[in-house]
C-alpha cells in the first residue's frame, strides 16, 4: 500500500494493561455480588411484558440516555460552532464541548491514547463505505483484500465494491466450520505480499464466536510485515467484552453505540498515522481539523448527548460490580470493570442457556454448542429446530413474549457455508440485563416448541 496512506508501522512499545483475549481470560473480583435488578431498574423498557433477547439486533437503553437526549433538545439544541469566525452563543458552547466530550469517551471505551483518533458517524455501516473509500484511493489494481466469511455483510460488501471498481483481488480467511471459528495461524498463512487490508470481525453477529484478541494481534503483526493494514469490526463484541485497540494492534476498529446501550450512532478508531494522511469529502468552509474532517455534515447532536449518558451508565456499573483496573484513568478502568463484570454475568447466564438448549430433542446449536466454550463465545445463541422453520421458532417465541429473531442477519457468506442460506437461525442474545429465570423460560419454550407437530 502507498506508504503516504499506510506510514512504516511501530510496534505499541509501553501498554497500560493487556487485557487477554479482548479481555476474556481477565480475573477480576466485583466489588460486590452482581445485582440484576439493580442494573434493570435503569432501563425502563424492561417492564413492558416483553423480555428482551435481541440485544444483537440492538440494546435497550438506560433512563439516562433518554433523559440526556430530550434535555439537549430541550434545553441545548444548536449547532456547532467550531471554526467560526464570531462569538458561540450558550447552546453552542455546549455543543462544542459536547462533541469534544464524545470523542474523548470513544477513545476511553477502546483504550485509544487520542481522541483525535476517533470519527463519529451515522452508524458503522456508513463509516465502513466512507472509510473503505478513503483507504481505497491507495490501493492499485491487483492488491488483495483478505476478507472473514463469519463476519456481517457491513464488513463484507463495502470492501466488494472497492474491489469492483478498482480491480482488486478478494480472497477469504480460511473458517473453522462447523465451529465458525477462525485460525489465527492458517490467517498468517493466507497473507501474501500483496496483501494490502486484513479484515475482521471480533465476534460473529450471527452464531457469537468471538475471535481471541492474542490471536488478532499475532494476524496484525502479520499483516503489518508484509504492509497490510488489519480493520476490525468490533460491532458485536464490543457489549459484551472490553476492547483495547493498543493490545489487539490493529489499524482500524468500528463499533456501534446502538448495540452497547446507547443511541444509534456508528463509531469508529483510526491509528493517527492513518487518519493523518486519509482524504477528506467536506464542504470548504470551514476547514475541519483532526477528525472532525472526515465527519461530514451536521449529525444529531442530541445523540451525542444520549451516548455521553449511556457512558456515564457504563462507568457506574464498572464501579459498583467491578473492581476499577489499576494502573488506568478512571474513566478508562471503569469502563473495563463494566465490561468485565458484565462478561462474568453474561457468561453464567449463555452456559446455563446452553446446558438445557443440550436437552431438547432435535435443536441444534451452531458454532460452539457445548457450555465449556462459553469463555470462546458471546452470549449469542443461533439454533435450529428439527421440523420447524427459523421463522415460525421465533414467531412462537414472540407471541409467548420473547423478543428473538430469526434470519440471516446479514452474514450472507457463513450461513451459505453453513448450507442455512434463505432461512437461517433462530437468533438469542443475551444482554447484561437478562435474568436467569428469564433464559429458563424460553428454554422452556423452545422445548414445546420442539415437541410440537412439524411444520407443514
Amino acid at each position: 500500500m502507498d506508504q503516504r496512506v499506510v506510514p512504516r508501522h511501530t510496534p505499541v512499545r509501553a501498554r497500560v494493561r493487556t487485557i487477554g483475549p479482548v479481555g476474556m481470560d481477565a480475573q477480576v473480583g466485583p466489588a460486590r455480588p452482581y445485582d440484576v435488578a439493580a442494573v434493570r431498574a435503569h432501563f425502563p423498557a424492561l417492564d413492558r411484558g416483553t423480555v428482551h433477547f435481541d440485544g444483537p439486533a440492538g440494546t435497550q437503553v438506560p433512563a439516562a440516555c433518554v433523559a440526556a437526549v430530550a434535555e439537549h433538545l430541550e434545553r441545548w439544541n444548536s449547532n456547532s460552532t467550531q471554526g467560526a469566525p464570531f462569538r458561540d452563543t450558550p447552546a453552542a458552547a455546549r455543543t462544542n464541548a459536547l462533541i469534544e466530550r464524545i470523542h474523548a469517551a470513544a477513545a476511553d471505551f477502546v483504550g485509544a491514547s487520542d481522541p483525535a483518533e476517533c470519527v463519529v458517524g451515522a452508524n458503522m455501516t456508513t463509516l465502513a463505505f466512507a472509510m473503505t473509500r478513503r483507504i481505497g484511493r491507495a490501493l492499485r489494481p491487483g492488491d488483495e483484500l483478505l476478507l472473514s466469511p463469519l463476519d456481517h455483510d457491513a464488513n463484507i460488501a463495502p470492501w466488494l465494491l472497492l474491489a469492483e471498481e478498482r480491480s482488486l483481488r478478494v480472497r477469504w480467511l480460511p473458517p473453522s466450520l462447523p465451529r465458525c471459528t477462525l485460525d489465527a495461524s492458517s490467517v498468517v498463512e493466507t497473507i501474501g505480499p500483496r496483501t494490502r487490508v486484513v479484515s475482521l470481525g471480533l465476534a460473529s453477529n450471527a452464531v457469537g464466536t468471538l475471535v481471541d484478541g492474542q490471536a488478532v494481534a499475532a494476524i496484525a503483526a502479520a499483516a503489518h510485515a508484509s504492509g497490510a493494514i488489519v480493520w476490525v469490526d468490533a460491532v458485536h463484541a464490543a457489549a459484551h467484552v472490553p476492547l483495547d485497540v493498543r493490545a489487539l494492534d490493529v489499524d482500524v476498529l468500528l463499533w456501534s453505540a446502538y448495540k452497547v446501550y446507547g443511541p444509534h450512532l456508528g463509531l469508529c478508531w483510526v491509528r493517527r498515522g492513518i487518519l493523518d494522511v486519509l482524504p477528506a469529502q467536506n464542504v470548504r468552509w470551514p476547514a475541519p481539523a483532526g477528525p472532525h474532517r472526515l465527519e461530514t455534515g451536521t449529525p444529531a447532536y442530541e445523540l451525542f448527548a444520549g451516548l455521553e449518558a449511556t457512558v456515564g451508565y457504563l462507568r457506574w456499573l464498572g464501579r459498583t460490580f467491578g473492581e476499577p483496573a489499576g494502573g488506568l484513568p478512571p474513566e478508562r478502568g471503569e469502563i473495563v470493570a463494566a465490561l468485565e463484570a458484565i462478561r462474568r454475568y453474561e457468561a453464567d447466564l449463555a452456559s446455563r442457556l446452553l446446558a438445557r438448549l443440550a436437552a431438547i430433542p432435535g435443536c441444534r446449536v451452531l458454532g460452539l454448542a457445548d457450555p465449556a466454550d462459553v469463555g470462546r463465545r458471546c452470549p449469542t445463541v443461533a439454533l435450529t429446530i428439527e421440523g420447524r422453520t427459523p421463522a415460525a421458532v421465533a414467531d412462537e417465541c414472540c407471541r409467548r413474549g420473547f423478543a428473538v429473531w430469526s434470519g440471516e442477519f446479514a452474514s450472507f457468506e457463513l450461513m451459505r457455508r453453513l448450507g442455512l442460506q434463505g432461512s437461517g437461525v433462530v437468533r438469542v442474545g443475551i444482554a447484561h440485563y437478562n435474568t436467569a429465570a428469564e433464559v429458563d423460560a424460553l428454554a422452556e419454550t423452545l422445548a414445546d416448541v420442539a415437541a410440537a407437530a412439524p411444520d407443514g
